[in-house]
């Protein structure tokens, strides 16, 4: 009886030692842009300018005046839908969006350059592990 006893206080603990670390590191949280002002930002350049990582857009267009930078690794943003968020450059003499750091996931957006005839949709500058999936490009990419 009490080896029984010892093996279930010994896995008890080793329990507590292997999932308390865990659960004790912090959490991202996905802030939300939406233009309408419902959201966290109401543009994806002041979400960016917070350093946030998990970063969701709701369906909207969003008219931008300078280069969207991430220069920071471990950014996700996501739009709502690749055809209702619309990120368009309306400065003619500046790119749209510039990553410049590892590790960053870009989804369901439509960069556009065109309307504007600005320059390049989307850069890539020294940055590894970079994925663009479903999304538009309009204009030069």
């Amino acid at each position: 009886m009490p080896k029984i006893l010892f093996t279930r206080l010994f896995l008890t603990l080793i329990c507590f030692l292997v999932v308390i670390p865990h659960s004790a590191k912090a959490s991202t949280t996905t802030k939300i842009v939406d233009g309408n002002g419902t959201g966290d930002y109401t543009s994806l350049e002041a979400a960016l300018a917070a350093r946030e990582t998990d970063i969701y857009i709701k369906n909207g267009v969003y008219d931008v005046h300078t280069t969207l930078l991430v220069d920071y690794p471990n950014v996700t943003i996501t739009g709502e839908s690749k055809n209702g968020v619309i990120l368009r450059q309306n400065n003619p003499e500046a790119d749209l969006l510039a990553v410049k750091a590892d590790y960053v996931t870009i989804s369901n957006l439509t960069l556009d350059t065109q309307t504007y005839e600005a320059w390049a949709a989307f850069v890539e500058s020294g940055a590894n592990y970079v994925t663009v999936v479903d999304s538009r490009f309009l204009g030069s990419p």
